[in-house]
């Protein structure tokens, strides 16, 4: 006699927890690793400096980091590199209570991807990790144009898995792990095209660049030349 069995919703909780426990586990020896792989770390470092001679190291800088990524070893190692780089006043914008740093040049603020508390056009240089939501992904961008300087740079890191895919193509195992870990932070989070995306940049700045970056599982997208809006 043959049987079939049939897993049930708890079940495959249990085995979805499982897969979570074990990409954690992996994640966090790449990560460690990464720390100090300096050919790896350096890459991510000479991408953003082909941008430099747009940036103003002496002027204002800010940081929007989601919850998620406040603790990870590399977001630490490229604070402090970037402590070492930027002269004048330093801006990290995250959830309330969820990261603390004893760093006297560094401001922390309350707020969000979709809410920094700056005013509008006033900071120089402006660095945003970003986890698209469904139906409102267009909102961080927004909040980065405001605040930015007309004659500002934005560099936005997007990871690989929250951009939409072509299916003919195997996902990347990177892409995949961080897409599980992303998902269950418990916020909603939505797939966006990348040729949306730099429409949409393209018709608030002049210049849009973007670059992948494989084996960090992201792309960066960095633009520059603020355009004026009809009615501002």
């Amino acid at each position: 006699m043959r049987h079939q069995y049939a897993i049930t919703a708890a079940g495959r909780k249990f085995l979805e927890d499982a897969l979570v426990d074990a990409i954690a586990v992996v994640r966090l020896a790449y990560l460690e690793h990464l720390a100090s792989d300096e050919t790896t770390m350096r890459r991510a470092l000479d991408l953003l400096s082909k941008y430099i001679e747009r940036a103003r190291p002496s002027g204002r800088t800010a940081l929007v980091v989601p919850p998620g990524y406040l603790s990870e070893i590399n977001f630490r190692w490229f604070l402090s590199q970037l402590l070492d780089v930027a002269q004048g006043e330093i801006y990290l914008v995250r959830p309330q209570g969820t990261f603390e740093i004893d760093e006297p040049r560094l401001t922390l603020l309350d707020g969000s991807d979709t809410y920094v508390p700056l005013r509008d056009e006033h900071v120089d240089n402006l660095l945003v990790v970003w986890v698209p939501r469904p139906r409102r992904w267009p909102r961080p961008l927004e909040e980065a144009y405001r605040v930015l300087k007309s004659s500002g740079i934005l560099a936005v890191i997007l990871p690989d898995a929250l951009i939409e895919r072509d299916v003919s193509l195997p996902i990347n195992i990177g892409a995949f792990m961080e897409g599980v870990r992303v998902r269950r932070t418990g916020d909603q989070v939505g797939d966006v095209s990348l040729e949306k995306v730099t429409a949409f940049l393209e018709d608030r700045f002049r210049h849009v660049a973007i670059e992948p970056v494989p084996e960090l599982s992201f792309h960066l997208l960095i633009v520059w030349g603020k355009r004026r809006r009809s009615g501002e």
